[in-house]
């Protein structure tokens, strides 16, 4: 199928965002720089996009996309199934297409702002989609914390494999680790 003009420019765009979020912390990034970037004027910009969060927003959604349909695909899967998931997801795209995206996405991930990837509204299809059945408790608040702190010791374990810090097989390991800490607390007996 054809890429009209629209869908091209569309790509441009994104591109020149991804490469500038991977360049700069979330707060430094300009809409500016990004039309810049992608040879665009800002009113140009501003066609596609209302603002850098928008733009943010879209590329975590084409993530988000992404994974429902190489993971999920009408699947209820446990949570840890869901966190095991996630994880391989990430892993995969290292030294590929999207690697500095994820990257991006990563660096990003600090305490000041997880709430930009593990927001309320970001988070609600999580306690729909997932089976708690052998949870203790399937209080939709403990569910989204639990995904927080999973979701941040998640990503710090593959941002340090990106950054070659580690292994993949020592990156897998303390995942393994990390999710049976976890698995034995939450589940029960």
């Amino acid at each position: 199928m054809k890429k009209n003009k629209k869908d091209k420019k569309l790509e441009i765009i994104v591109e020149a965002a991804i490469n500038e979020f991977a360049a700069l912390p979330y707060d430094k990034v300009s809409v500016f720089k990004i039309a810049e970037k992608a040879g665009i004027s800002r009113a140009c910009f501003y066609c596609y996009f209302k603002n850098k969060e928008q733009i943010y927003d879209y590329i975590l959604n084409e993530i988000k996309k992404e994974f429902y349909i190489m993971y999920l695909d009408n699947k209820k899967p446990s949570y840890f199934e869901l966190i095991e998931n996630l994880f391989e997801f990430f892993l995969s795209f290292k030294n590929s297409q999207r690697h500095k995206l994820v990257l991006m996405l990563l660096e990003n991930l600090k305490p000041e702002n997880i709430n930009m990837f593990t927001s309320h509204d970001k988070l609600s299809y999580i306690t729909e989609i997932v089976d708690y059945s052998n949870f203790k408790t399937i209080d939709k608040t403990t569910i989204r914390v639990l995904f927080k702190s999973n979701f941040a010791c998640l990503g710090m374990l593959v941002l340090h494999y990106y950054k070659d810090c580690i292994t993949k097989e020592k990156v897998e390991e303390l995942f393994k680790n990390y999710i049976n800490i976890i698995k034995f607390g939450a589940y029960k007996n």
